[in-house]
């Protein structure tokens, strides 16, 4: 769980992600498309990588790490199993204060 000092701090990152995250696409209503809370770090996954979101990051979090993953995701046109589509996200880890 994140310390109450540090939430306002978590809610302006997600704005900022939420913003940049989603690339030069006017149609993504979100640009987070990953968010989970672990024991020592805050996982946040958006659509891009953005320099404006490293550069805030590097301001307000003493330890941040991100990196460029993978998502699978059952193809829309057809119901097979196997048509999954590898979708590129990028991940921002956190390490918040308790």
């Amino acid at each position: 769980m994140v310390a109450e000092k540090y939430y306002d701090t978590l809610i302006k990152i997600t704005e900022i992600m939420d913003e940049k995250g989603r690339g030069m696409d006017e149609k993504e209503k979100s640009g987070i498309i990953y968010i989970r809370n672990e024991p020592e770090y805050y996982t946040i996954g958006t659509r891009y990588y953005d320099e404006e979101i490293a550069k805030y990051l590097d301001e307000v979090v003493d330890d941040w790490t991100g990196e460029e993953s993978t998502l699978k995701k059952k193809s829309k046109k057809r119901s097979k199993k196997q048509d999954k589509i590898e979708e590129i996200y990028y991940l921002w880890k956190l390490h918040l204060p308790q």
